[in-house]
């Protein structure tokens, strides 16, 4: 299981953006006569703005407005050409089950094996159980190499709201490539029963790690 990872949000601000910038590069010690978050903070070690500085913060943070979105990634360097290797995930996805240990079967639901909109119902092992989920290709771009899937069903929405994989394949100067993959999530509650994120993400390295090694002997 994947140990590190990521999580991002955005914020839309009014301010100009080098005016909010300078706030936080030259003017972090009244944070505490702004925010009702923040109570407390000083100067540790240095000073207020200076690389290597260290400052004690007191604030409050509560269970309940934990983030429940969020996003896990992991990158596989792959011998296979970036182009084979991102092809095969693009057109040759019903051989999977033939390749990998973790894939036991696979089936189109709706559609077909590679365009958009597609659904297939895949059965796998994660987390030593044996799962099913359905999958649907939601976008495609080929000029990045990039795939992204909405992973639904029954048993993931008892856990999730939404829960998207995305596979980027990229070029390596000297040969190879590199995969990226990308777990994007959204929580129906933060400490859920069922599968989580970094499970997800940590089969579909083992995965596109077989197909390498099956595509490398081509």
């Amino acid at each position: 299981m994947a140990l590190s990872g990521k999580v991002e949000s955005e914020v839309e601000i009014q301010t100009p953006a080098a005016k909010f910038y300078n706030f936080y590069r030259k003017q972090l010690e009244h944070i505490p006569n702004i925010s009702t978050h923040i109570h407390g903070a000083r100067v540790h070690e240095g000073d207020w703005e200076n690389v290597g500085s260290v400052k004690q913060w007191e604030y409050t943070i509560e269970s309940k407005d934990m983030a429940l979105s969020g996003k896990v990634e992991s990158e596989v360097e792959i011998q296979t050409p970036a182009a084979k290797f991102y092809n095969f995930y693009r057109k040759q996805l019903e051989h999977i089950p033939n390749i990998s240990t973790h894939i036991h079967g696979a089936r189109v639901h709706e559609g077909d094996w590679e365009n958009v909109g597609s659904v297939k119902h895949w059965e796998y092992t994660i987390d030593g159980k044996k799962r099913s989920s359905t999958i649907k290709i939601e976008s495609i771009d080929d000029h990045n190499k990039i795939i992204t899937y909405n992973i639904f069903d029954e048993v993931v929405s008892e856990d999730y709201k939404s829960l998207k994989g995305i596979i980027q394949v990229i070029d390596k100067e000297n040969g190879g490539g590199i995969v990226k993959w990308t777990l994007e999530y959204e929580k129906l509650k933060d400490d859920i029963p069922g599968v989580s994120p970094e499970s997800h993400l940590d089969v579909a390295v083992k995965v596109s790690k077989e197909i390498d090694a099956s595509l490398v002997k081509e």
